[in-house]
Order: structure tokens, then C-alpha cells, then sequence
């Protein structure tokens, strides 16, 4: 079963059962990915739903920090919840740990320069990390690699 698939029977249970949040969650989702489609002017590939689903879920980070900022706990917690079941259709993602020995390898091998060590690095977790964690991780070992 595709994700697609996963997310469309979804609805039907969270209309169903009267589930109003997921309901409108997952209608919000199952559009952007038809939207993507029809960019695209064809079938989704695993990498673009998966991109697709992390981009959403990027928004919903940044929303409840803003609503939470703004003292809006209501509107912080419905992206919350959003986020929650944006979760459970990711793939996993990649420890930390393995992004740094990564890192380290590519330091090891004679990159030195952020943007080399960033492309190199989201090329080989393609889709499945957030690319500020792996900028925070970079920024530390280039720090720690020029004292």
C-alpha cells in the first residue's frame, strides 16, 4: 500500500468516525500532493511524496513556534496534532549521530567548505533528514575543524 493510498483510506476512517481535526488534516496533505502531481504532470516517486510530506511538516514546526510566540496555545496545538499525524506517514528520520560520521567522513576526505559539505551530505540522506539539522551539524564541524 502507498502512502497515497495509507493517507486516502485514512480519511475515510477519520470521516467515518467523525474526526473533524484529521479529516481536514489529511484532505490539506492528500491536495498538496495532487498539487505536486499536477506540477509534476505525472505519477509522485516515493522521494517526492516523502518531500512533499516534510515540507508540510516543516510548515507546522514553524507555525506552532510562531503561535506559540504569539501566545495562540489553541492554534500552536492543532499544528501540533497536524504535525503528530504528519509523522506517522515520514519515513524515519536519521539519527543525528549517523549525519555526524557522515560529516566526519566527508571532512575526512578532504571537504572543508560548508556548501560542499552540505550538498554532499544531503545527496547521500536524500529525503530523509531535515536539512537544518544537518546545517547545525555541518556549522559545529567546521567550527570545531578551524580552531
Amino acid at each position: 500500500m502507498t502512502v497515497q493510498e495509507r493517507l486516502r483510506g485514512d480519511l475515510v476512517s477519520a470521516l467515518k468516525s467523525g474526526d473533524a481535526v484529521r479529516a481536514v488534516s489529511l484532505r490539506c496533505i492528500i491536495a498538496e500532493l495532487h498539487n505536486r502531481e499536477i506540477e509534476k504532470r505525472g505519477a509522485l516517486s516515493d522521494g517526492d511524496i516523502s518531500a512533499v510530506l516534510r515540507r508540510e511538516a516543516k510548515k507546522r514546526k514553524e507555525s506552532v513556534g510562531l503561535f506559540k510566540k504569539g501566545g495562540r496555545e489553541d492554534l500552536a496545538a492543532r499544528e501540533e496534532q497536524e504535525l503528530l499525524l504528519l509523522s506517522g506517514y515520514l519515513p524515519p528520520e536519521v539519527p543525528a549521530e549517523e549525519i555526524e560520521r557522515t560529516v566526519n567522513g566527508l571532512i575526512a576526505g578532504g571537504i572543508s567548505e560548508f556548501a560542499s559539505l552540505m550538498r554532499e551530505t544531503m545527496k547521500q540522506f536524500k529525503d530523509r533528514v531535515d536539512g537544518k539539522v544537518v546545517q547545525d551539524i555541518v556549522q559545529k564541524k567546521i567550527a570545531g575543524n578551524s580552531h
